[in-house]
């Protein structure tokens, strides 16, 4: 199993891939595009556990990575501490901090909101009435 960080941005992100031992296999920007992110993973999606942070636009990423068969989980900015309190911010450290959090298992996933065309929402599958949760 591999775990990739993703420090998102609106046009970029910066991706750390690392191994179940913590060394680091890929790491670099890459332009928010399926083609740069499909180069990136070179067809290993499915082997990839990631987590980004929670943002304005990290669903649209979470849905790409679903795409390429990447399990993704979201991550609460509040509740990734490791990053905040950092000194010494860059997108590099913040991405591998995030994929040695979820190698460790230190990262608890965001309930993903689901809207509704009516305007309301939902936050997971007990809330909507499936008998899911």
């Amino acid at each position: 199993m591999k775990y990739m960080g993703i420090d998102h941005h609106k046009q970029y992100s910066h991706m750390t891939i690392v191994d179940k031992e913590g060394k680091e296999l890929r790491s670099g920007n890459v332009r928010n595009t399926y083609h740069d992110i499909e180069a990136f993973l070179d067809g290993r999606g499915e082997e990839i556990k990631a987590v980004i942070e929670a943002g304005r636009s990290s669903y649209v990423m979470v849905d790409l990575m679903k795409e390429f068969g990447v399990d993704i989980r979201i991550a609460h900015p509040a509740q990734v501490k490791a990053i905040a309190k950092a000194k010494i911010k860059t997108d590099k450290r913040d991405s591998r901090i995030l994929a040695h959090l979820l190698r460790m298992d230190f990262i608890r996933p965001v309930q993903r909101r689901i809207v509704f065309l009516n305007g309301s929402y939902a936050t997971g599958p007990s809330s909507l009435g499936l008998g899911l949760g």
